[in-house]
């Protein structure tokens, strides 16, 4: 008798062990988007990327829809990521060196398939000709699922007025990442 209670409850351990597993694995379930939702890291990967002055290194991270809408510094915008690829070599070609960083105000917001990311960013810039510098800006970004891997399909990146520092009094956004 005793044998038979225990053959039942490892049976039953491993009939719900199995369910589990099948509802973690779901690709869509709420829990696995969360788990895998955009963060701070990746925000800051994705900079990563781009200090290399490779856009092939930040291409991963972005949606391939040429109906994409880019905002950047200079030129103003790029549709598709052909044309975002393309046209930022010729401004990365005036930096030597450029390392930014996103600072703790970072936060993301998932919005079912989708996700939008806001955060300052602070660079440490080195001009072609050797002239050191660094920039201050901000950063929208809005991914969305594809093929079960967060991408970017918009973002809009600028500097304040003048590109300096934050005026005494305002304060980074909060809260931080969620």
């Amino acid at each position: 008798m005793k044998l038979r209670r225990t053959a039942l409850v490892l049976l039953a351990l491993a009939v719900a062990s199995s369910a589990w597993a099948q509802v973690k694995q779901k690709p869509n379930s709420p829990a696995r988007r969360m788990a895998n939702a955009p963060s701070r890291e990746l925000m800051q990967r994705i900079w990563d990327a781009w200090g290399t002055l490779d856009p092939a290194n930040a291409a991963p991270f972005y949606s391939k829809d040429p109906q994409n809408i880019y905002f950047d510094i200079t030129p103003m915008q790029y549709t598709g990521w052909a044309a975002y690829e393309k046209g930022v070599k010729n401004v990365l070609a005036g930096f030597r060196q450029f390392k930014a960083t996103i600072p703790d105000d970072a936060r993301v917001q998932v919005l079912g398939n989708h996700a939008l990311g806001f955060t300052t960013w602070h660079a440490e810039l080195v001009m072609a000709d050797g002239t050191p510098s660094t920039m201050e800006g901000r950063w929208t970004v809005e991914w969305a699922r594809e093929n079960g891997r967060w991408l970017i399909v918009h973002e809009h990146v600028s500097v304040p007025m003048g590109g300096g520092p934050m005026p005494p009094g305002n304060k980074p956004l909060s809260p931080k990442v969620q």
